[in-house]
């Protein structure tokens, strides 16, 4: 099974490039030349940012109005890809709050409709990309960086399967 997934980034926010400081932090994400000319480039794309940016008023709503933007643009992008080997996907950044907007990053990704099996829902293409481990909480963590070493260290990291959920 092929295992590409493309994602385009919509998780650069203006103050990622609209800061000299932050721009140089994340530079190695933008393939342009200059600060200049990658702004400019910046300028087509933020309406898709900025609509996929949304911050719901009532958390409790059931319709989750935020995601309507990137899982369109995620289809569109989909269904110009004549491929059937690859999927797509888009990454954007948290709207739940100030703080997760720092720390988290939020993903959409087409499923193929394949399930692991019949008893196991999940789509059997990205499980074959993605590892899982138990949950862990960065509460329990002093920096992300401290979390992200736990979890390259964690020996339990699998693929989903019929056991997982025993």
């Amino acid at each position: 099974m092929d295992r590409r997934i493309y994602v385009i980034d919509l998780a650069i926010k203006p103050e990622d490039l609209f800061s000299e400081r932050q721009f140089n932090k994340h530079k190695e994400m933008f393939s342009y030349k200059s600060l200049r000319s990658t702004r400019k480039s910046y300028l087509y794309w933020y309406p898709l940012i900025l609509g996929s940016s949304y911050i719901r008023r009532d958390k409790k709503d059931y319709f989750a109005s935020e995601y309507i933007i990137p899982q369109f643009f995620m289809h569109w992008l989909h269904s110009r890809d004549n491929t059937e080997t690859s999927s797509v996907g888009v990454r954007y950044f948290s709207c739940a709050s100030i703080r997760a907007s720092k720390f988290g990053y939020n993903y959409a990704f087409i499923t193929s409709g394949e399930n692991i099996s019949n008893e196991v829902c999940y789509c059997n293409k990205l499980n074959s990309v993605f590892k899982w481990t138990k949950p862990k909480y960065m509460m329990e963590f002093e920096s992300i960086e401290s979390l992200q070493d736990t979890l390259k260290n964690d020996s339990n990291i699998q693929n989903l399967n019929d056991e997982t959920f025993t």
